[in-house]
């Protein structure tokens, strides 16, 4: 199954981070063109609609987050896959031959040529172990979703203060979704959530 939309969104200082100071425009448009490809027939249980929910959190990254760091539009490509897949991606791209829950593969620099921001990967069960700990399903693939988008727009938690703003970030774009704190409660990620440069 493969869709493909666009999220357009104005930038807003209202609620949002860009403008707070950022000397971001946010008057500028910003466009996170979607693709959805589920390869795992679980994700279809997972009991909301997963391209709807994949568009509304591009939107509200697009709204609310400027991208100092990176691109500030392009396409994403979202593969809803299993464990297996998740840890043959895992093996091959980190050399860690385990599952994981979410994996960022940006673009970098070929961004600006094609127009691709990059590719997440989520898997199935992991995602689905850590959410029944206490997130729900919809609420951690939301976060997954906004966690893998900040990763290819250029964000990253490689030391406490990127990893303070990122998770700033993330709390204030799910609110806007209508979730929770997702860091309220330790951390739901896990400690194997990764963007591979």
């Amino acid at each position: 199954m493969t869709d493909r939309f666009d999220v357009l969104s104005a930038g807003s200082s209202e609620g949002g981070l860009a403008g707070a100071g950022s000397g971001v425009d946010v008057n500028a448009a910003k466009m996170i063109g979607i693709d959805i490809i589920i390869d795992c027939d679980a994700w279809l249980g997972a009991g909301f609609d997963l391209e709807a929910l994949a568009a509304s959190c591009a939107r509200a990254v697009a709204r609310q987050t400027p991208a100092p760091r990176g691109a500030q539009s392009g396409d994403v490509a979202i593969l809803f896959t299993d464990d297996d897949k998740i840890r043959d991606l895992n093996h091959r791209f980190r050399q860690r031959d385990k599952a994981t829950n979410v994996l960022s593969f940006p673009a970098g620099s070929d961004q600006a040529d094609t127009g691709i921001l990059g590719d997440i990967a989520l898997g199935f069960e992991t995602c689905a172990s850590e959410a029944a700990a206490g997130p729900g399903m919809k609420a951690h693939t939301a976060h997954l979703l906004v966690h893998g988008i900040l990763h290819l727009l250029g964000y990253d938690h490689e030391d406490d203060r990127d990893a303070d703003e990122m998770e700033a970030m993330e709390t204030q774009i799910l609110a806007a979704l209508g979730f929770k704190d997702p860091y309220a409660n330790g951390e739901p990620l896990g400690a194997d959530a990764e963007q591979l440069k």
